[in-house]
């Protein structure tokens, strides 16, 4: 009995025991697996070491292949440097996925000028690509891809970034460089015969040179060419801006449209009247500071109007005479009838504000001459929440009925009529018979208040004979200007541009009787005749 007791004591330690080595199979089994796995879900190589590592070592290894993992390596600004990209493994906030995907289309787009194709053809803009190059501010741009990571941004376009500075670096070295060095030797060599064209090469210079070092910061030569421009600009433009801007203020706003809500006054500008956010029943009047005068650029403009990003509408119009001389342009987008002295900006914007909808949204204004590029650039914030489209269709045709007697009660009296008037030699044109030429060809004149006579243009005399290509005589021409002030029917002054006096041929060595040239009058308040 005590044989069998013993017996069965022993088989149930040998089962207990049996039992206990299967567990810890498991358990084994359990814990291999689990050192098999990172804590990312990503498979651990290091299983292929079968010769063991105790636990500390399996999540020292773990640790450095979750950094191995998360990081890469990038070229960045043309340097040979390399930034470490360190992903962040939380969820990229949708401001940051935005600021990638806005300077990604910066880089890409044709309009930006920053398209690294279209760089090295030569297909761009400088000033634009200035422009843009601040609103990239590639430096900074790359410090916050550095310290945000990629995770969650599209790959291509995070890595096209990184690149940027290096693509741009090789387009500076097999391009840009020459365009700046070459645009400042031109300006030297046109100065003496083409004043305004010099300024406008060492502008080119200035503008591709200052983009350049904002890009690729890092490269010395960009800094040294760009204080080269800046001294040809002293050297060649000095002189002749002191005459362009009106003040200082004009001075830091050359290139730019700034927007009111109140009327602007040249010389009298107060800084805090210009804003950026307006209403549907604010009236928006605009302020272009040029770099050049008006008639120093072209008698042509073009205003470029972008609501939202969306397709560019167009207001193309020709300058008075009058703002020849002027190195600013007034625009007026929603005037106060009573005041509007501009007869299509009025109209021309209602078109394009009249039907926008009820709700905030950004207009981006432009100006530019001829073909050329826009000069000029502003951007407001519209709140048209409430905006009654009839009414500003309304309040700009009345802008302009107005326009012309506004006009007429704002403009002075051109320099010319402040000159001492000359006289004819030819004693077939003395005052009187010059008057009575006038009155004659302008029927609505009913006294002359002021005439101012030219010296002649030229050494070649009072008349100036003019032939065909067989050499026979068509006119004799007068080579001095006769300019008029006249009170008119309608009870408003007018002032000419230059008429001159002419004979026609008639043959056998006989001309004409002195008939006087047409001219193109401007109404003026007669309270502004001086």
């Amino acid at each position: 009995m005590k044989t069998l007791k013993f017996l069965l004591v022993v088989l149930i330690i040998v089962i207990s025991s049996v039992s206990f080595s299967y567990s810890q199979i498991n358990v084994n089994k359990i814990k291999s697996n689990a050192s098999n796995t990172v804590k990312n879900g990503v498979k651990n190589n290091s299983k292929d070491n079968k010769n063991s590592k105790d636990k500390n070592e399996d999540k020292d290894e773990d640790k450095d292949e979750d950094k191995d993992e998360n990081t890469t390596d990038q070229t960045t600004n043309g340097s040979d440097n390399t930034n470490k990209v360190v992903e962040n493994s939380n969820k990229p906030s949708q401001e940051y996925i935005d600021f990638i995907n806005s300077k990604y289309s910066l880089i890409k787009s044709y309009d930006s000028g920053l398209g690294l194709t279209n760089l090295s053809r030569g297909d761009y803009w400088p000033n634009v690509l200035l422009e843009s190059a601040k609103e990239l501010d590639y430096a900074n741009t790359v410090k916050k891809m550095n310290e945000n990571g990629r995770d969650g941004v599209t790959g291509y376009k995070f890595d096209d970034l990184l690149k940027y500075g290096v693509g741009f670096q090789e387009v500076y070295e097999s391009n840009l460089k020459f365009v700046i060095n070459s645009s400042i030797e031109e300006a030297y060599k046109i100065k003496a015969n083409n004043q305004q064209k010099a300024i406008e090469n060492i502008e080119k210079a200035m503008q591709i040179a200052e983009a350049a070092t904002l890009i690729i910061p890092e490269e010395e030569s960009t800094h040294k060419l760009l204080q080269d421009a800046k001294n040809a600009w002293n050297d060649i433009a000095g002189d002749y801006y002191k005459e362009v801007f009106t003040s200082d203020f004009h001075k830091e706003n050359a290139g730019k449209i700034l927007f009111s809500k109140t009327p602007i006054e040249i010389g009298k500008e107060d800084p805090n009247q210009f804003t950026t956010e307006f209403s549907s029943t604010d009236n928006i009047y605009a302020v272009v500071y040029l770099k050049a005068k008006i008639g120093d650029i072209d008698n042509s403009s073009t205003y470029q109007v972008v609501i939202d990003e969306g397709n560019p509408s167009y207001i193309n119009f020709s300058h008075n005479k009058e703002d020849y001389d002027k190195s600013y342009y007034m625009i007026e987008i929603i005037p106060d009838p009573n005041v509007a002295v501009h007869k299509l900006d009025p109209v021309e914007f209602a078109k394009i504000l009249s039907t926008l909808s009820p709700r905030n949204h950004e207009m981006k204004i432009s100006m530019s001459f001829g073909y050329d590029a826009p000069i000029a650039n502003g951007t407001i914030n519209i709140d048209w929440t409430g905006a009654d489209g009839e009414k500003i269709k309304q309040n700009a045709e009345l802008a302009s009925k107005n326009a012309s007697e506004n006009w007429a009660k704002n403009i002075q009296l051109p320099e010319v009529f402040s000159m001492t008037s000359q006289k004819f030699t030819d004693p077939a044109l003395t005052t009187d018979k010059v008057k009575s030429l006038f009155l004659a060809a302008t029927p609505d004149a009913v006294q002359i208040l002021k005439v101012v006579i030219t010296e002649p243009s030229n050494n070649n005399g009072e008349w100036i004979t003019f032939k065909n290509d067989l050499d026979i005589p068509t006119e004799k021409r007068t080579n001095r200007y006769a300019y008029f002030v006249y009170k008119a029917k309608d009870g408003w002054c007018y002032f000419t541009d230059g008429s001159h006096f002419y004979r026609d041929y008639e043959g056998g060595g006989k001309y004409s009787n002195i008939k006087i040239s047409g001219s193109k009058a401007t109404r003026i308040d007669c309270a502004n005749v001086k």
